[in-house]
């Protein structure tokens, strides 16, 4: 006897797909055989089965490696063998998600995705990494992502560069050398114009204050679906635990004007690290393909005049 499942699955960038499998209810052995069918695109040539791969919820590996091919499929792209090292600890992990957790299946098969176009794209820490995240860490590395994106010419570029741009010295460096330029020491809106040259896509202010009258930036003036603010702090302690994102905490600095003025400040904040940047162009292509249309948009030549 057998069970014909309908599943509805969203692809990414808009498109959804029905489709129709059939998966055995009475049999394991023809369950095995089915989910067999399903990785082969993805495995080595000599095959595996998945027998071979000690599965937790056989259900959700199928709905992962379905979200994979009907991906896919819907780009046209073909899928090239995954060496075993990359894709046995994938599909293992894969399987201890609950099956009613769409977002982080979407993240795996994502994974599965990019593993696949390239056998030097995914490197096993990314699959250690995933499985190691829970959909708060993940979906706050994602806004990490896309905070300021409106703010942003170049989003893309600064995104891609964060890793560099955060650094603390880098930044300092360019506060103090672009600051005297934009604004004079006295103007009210001095900490706004500071936040505004700190914050990007990938770099995000925790405070900032000026001398002995602090102006505390919150977090997050409204917080999106799934993140508590409670948790805010617990999973940026996680994300830096896993190389994704490094924290600068309270940094003391001045700027100098050239009238000789000066002004003290301290601050504190995050930036997405270049591990952190791969994880989420294997893991969540689209906000990577968000970034990107919004740079062409805005400015066609990625290259500043």
């Amino acid at each position: 006897m057998s069970d014909d499942r309908s599943i509805s699955i969203d692809v990414g960038l808009g498109a959804k797909v029905e489709v129709t499998t059939e998966v055995p209810a009475s049999s394991a052995g023809r369950l095995v055989d089915a989910l067999t069918d399903l990785i082969r695109p993805f495995s080595e040539a000599r095959g595996l089965r998945a027998d071979q791969i000690r599965l937790q919820r056989e259900d959700v590996l199928i709905q992962v490696a379905l979200k994979a091919r009907e991906r896919l499929r819907v780009e046209e792209d073909h899928p090239h063998p995954i060496p075993n090292k990359v894709l046995v600890p994938l599909l293992e992990k894969a399987s201890l998600e609950e099956i009613d957790n769409e977002f982080m299946i979407d993240k795996w098969a994502s994974l599965l995705v990019g593993a696949s176009r390239s056998s030097a794209s995914v490197q096993p820490r990314l699959v250690s990494i995933l499985s190691e995240l829970g959909r708060s860490q993940v979906e706050l590395l994602v806004l990490l992502c896309s905070l300021f994106l409106d703010a942003s010419e170049y989003p893309l570029r600064d995104l891609a560069d964060s890793s560099v741009d955060g650094r603390k010295d880098n930044l300092l460096y360019y506060l103090r050398d672009q600051i005297p330029k934009q604004i004079q020491p006295d103007d009210k809106e001095l900490l706004s114009c500071i936040y505004g040259n700190i914050a990007r896509p990938g770099i995000f202010v925790k405070f900032l204050a000026a001398d002995e009258e602090p102006e505390i930036f919150e977090y997050f003036e409204s917080y999106p679906d799934g993140i508590a603010p409670a948790n805010i702090d617990r999973d940026i302690s996680i994300l830096a635990s896993l190389g994704l994102v490094a924290e600068v905490d309270d940094v003391a600095f001045d700027i100098e004007w050239p009238d000789g003025a000066v002004r003290n400040f301290t601050s504190a904040w995050i930036y997405l690290t270049k591990l952190g940047f791969d994880f989420v162009s294997m893991c969540a292509p689209d906000v990577i393909a968000n970034l990107h249309m919004a740079q062409q948009m805005r400015r066609p030549d990625p290259t500043p005049a």
